[in-house]
């Protein structure tokens, strides 16, 4: 059973350390479970965090006023979903409204072509998809939009050290899922 509380106090914990490195890691990870787990909630975490990562890359907008005020109701928010219990919508509530505060942030400063939650959508949906989902599997999970991860992918090369997973570990991961 995935413990939704302590993605988010990671998060948190991530977060406040200001380790933009283990965000990355961290969003890597959850969007490799979000596909063995088929889990929208583990998709957005692996937005969520490698949105966090990018903000905090930028220093124009860490120095920026706008910047105490988006950490202080982030905090919060992340707390509040520590509490949520594994209570899926609360959890989801949660995860929206951090994303929705990324969005007005990254729009406040304006700096980015695509906004900072759009572009993380890409990366984790080229992040499932690398691992084997289908372009279709991908969107489904994240949101993103098709014809901006068509041109990501295209554009991009996936790097090598995504691990292929053999039928026969697929189906024992399922076996073991299921039982």
């Amino acid at each position: 059973m995935l413990n939704l509380s302590e993605n988010f106090a990671q998060l948190k914990k991530l977060f406040s350390s200001r380790n933009s490195d283990g965000l990355k890691v961290f969003a890597a990870e959850n969007s490799q479970q979000a596909l063995e787990y088929s889990d929208i909630k583990l998709a957005q975490f692996a937005i969520v965090a490698y949105a966090l990562a990018k903000l905090l890359e930028k220093s124009y907008i860490v120095q920026s006023k706008r910047w105490k005020k988006f950490s202080l109701i982030l905090l919060q928010r992340l707390s509040s979903g520590e509490q949520c219990r594994e209570n899926a919508l609360v959890c989801e509530d949660s995860l929206g409204a951090i994303m929705a505060e990324m969005d007005d942030l990254s729009s406040d400063l304006g700096r980015f072509v695509v906004s900072v939650v759009e572009k993380a959508k890409i990366k984790t949906a080229t992040q499932i998809y690398a691992h084997g989902a289908s372009i279709g599997r991908a969107i489904e999970l994240t949101g993103a939009d098709r014809k901006e991860l068509l041109g990501y992918i295209g554009a991009t090369r996936l790097p090598e050290h995504y691990e292929s997973k053999s039928v026969n570990q697929r189906i024992a991961f399922a076996d073991k899922l299921f039982r």
